[in-house]
């Protein structure tokens, strides 16, 4: 398998734009076709990875948000009931309660 991926590299490699001036004419098409083919396929394999990225990074957040609501709501159920009322002279009376 490494073998058939050195060949597929060195003709990629091959293809490139720098070695215009050495490939023999017969194959200079062929392998700049090769060439841009390959490009065409680490460019969509890098966008399908990021996407990838996005949506792990996506999943994340939204694991850390609902642990941090279930946090907030188990904190909120154990503090005190807290009641404002108003007194007649205007000020206000905080009344808790642990119910």
């Amino acid at each position: 398998m490494w073998r058939s991926v050195l060949v597929a590299l060195v003709i990629s490699a091959y293809g490139h734009p720098a070695f215009d001036g050495y490939r023999p004419e017969a194959l200079d098409r062929p392998l700049q076709a090769f060439f841009q083919e390959v490009e065409k396929a680490a460019f969509q394999g890098k966008v399908a990875m990021q996407s990838i990225d996005e949506q792990r990074a996506t999943r994340y957040v939204k694991i850390v948000a609902d642990k941090f609501e279930a946090e907030i709501k188990a904190s909120a159920s154990n503090l005190p009931n807290v009641k404002a009322s108003d007194n007649t002279d205007g000020t206000a009376a905080v009344v808790t309660s642990n119910d």
